[in-house]
């Protein structure tokens, strides 16, 4: 019977022995975790903790990576102008935002449309307004025909893709 009662003695040592290293280690892993936390070795993103360097591989480049514009708004808005005045539709379509190309398609093709945007101001009658977005992706432009009038507005933003301006908005 005491020979039983050893060997019961040990094998529940060894069970304690063993849940008291498994224990320790895991205080261990979440203290090492809990510090990489703290300087900032580690951030949570959608429920799920990375390195910062794992973010950077699946994560879009941010607007400050991009590139400068190889345009400018001027000849952005100066091409589009001398397009639809020569009716050149399609042409001047490529000068605008691809959401909204569809949208100024059926204005186009409507003719008492067309002849309303054909009255567009050249771009030195235009005023810039203020100074843009913060991060200078964007800059709207208005115009008044008389100060009786509503203004006239044209909104610009670069393509982060292609890192050219395009019309958003007439």
């Amino acid at each position: 019977m005491e020979k039983k009662k050893t060997l019961l003695q040990k094998i529940i040592k060894t069970v304690l022995v063993i849940f008291g290293l498994v224990f320790v280690a895991y205080v261990a892993y979440f203290m090492h975790t809990y510090r990489q936390i703290q300087k900032g070795e580690l951030v949570k993103f959608q429920g799920h903790w990375y390195t910062p360097e794992q973010l950077r591989e699946f994560l879009p480049p941010q607007y400050a990576e991009l590139k400068e514009p190889v345009n400018t708004v001027e000849e952005v808005y100066t091409n589009f102008r001398e397009a639809l005045l020569a009716g050149e539709i399609e042409k001047a379509l490529g000068y605008i935002k691809e959401e909204k190309r569809v949208e100024f398609r059926n204005d186009f093709n409507n003719e008492d449309l067309l002849k309303e945007y054909k009255k567009i101001p050249s771009f030195e009658d235009l005023t810039k307004e203020g100074d843009g977005s913060l991060d200078n992706l964007s800059q709207n432009y208005r115009y008044y025909e008389n100060k009786k009038d509503l203004p006239y507005y044209v909104g610009f933003e670069v393509n982060q893709i292609s890192a050219e301006w395009e019309i958003t908005g007439l």
